[in-house]
């Protein structure tokens, strides 16, 4: 199983934010899906693992307890998914918990019955990542890519480089295979909001 994946060891917001988000956006006119080496000032740096030779991981905070999860930083895949504490078939546990996160939303749509009835379902979701399959349901969610110094000092700072209200997959069920990671960073651009660099972009 191979990925795409972004080669960084340093990341910054300003002007590599702006630098990386039009370079994403010229290859969705292209019809290109692999972003750009990137590199940046050591002002803010994320620190990536290179394992199995061909897949880098680094770290993503996520909800209001900004837990710490160990996912692959991918370049093919615009979504980003996040394995829940109580997910089946992990083989890297997560302290992640929707519920007890105060920032997360979960995304209903309506389904309309015969008699015209109307029902709010939580809308579900399966990534592929080769044979993988990573099922859960569309939150959305603070999540960081850069821990705080001073946890306490949180009102919106949840940390740097932050993406408030992003589009994720809570993966709560993985199928056909071995999946060593609490999830995927999609960094691939995208038309719609599941991308991250879209969203951190955005937010400024």
């Amino acid at each position: 199983m191979k990925f795409a994946i972004l080669p960084i060891g340093l990341l910054q917001a300003g002007s590599l934010l702006d630098s990386l988000y039009e370079q994403s956006q010229s290859q969705i006119n292209n019809g290109i899906h692999n972003l750009p080496h990137v590199t940046a000032s050591p002002s803010v740096t994320i620190p990536i693992e290179l394992e199995d030779h061909d897949q880098y991981y680094g770290p993503l905070y996520i909800g209001s307890s900004f837990e710490n999860c160990h996912v692959i930083y991918d370049t093919m895949s615009p979504w980003t998914t996040v394995n829940v504490a109580s997910a089946v078939n992990h083989q890297l546990s997560s302290d992640y918990d929707p519920f007890k996160s105060t920032s997360d939303y979960p995304i209903f749509h309506d389904v309309y019955s015969s008699d015209g009835e109307v029902t709010q379902m939580h809308e579900q979701a399966t990534e592929h990542l080769g044979q993988v399959q990573l099922s859960g349901y569309k939150n959305m969610e603070t999540m960081c890519l850069k821990q705080t110094e001073h946890r306490s000092e949180r009102s919106l700072q949840y940390g740097q480089l932050c993406a408030v209200n992003q589009t994720f997959i809570a993966v709560d069920n993985i199928h056909n295979g071995v999946f060593w990671a609490n999830g995927v960073l999609g960094l691939a651009p995208s038309q719609g909001d599941t991308s991250f660099v879209k969203t951190l972009k955005a937010q400024g």
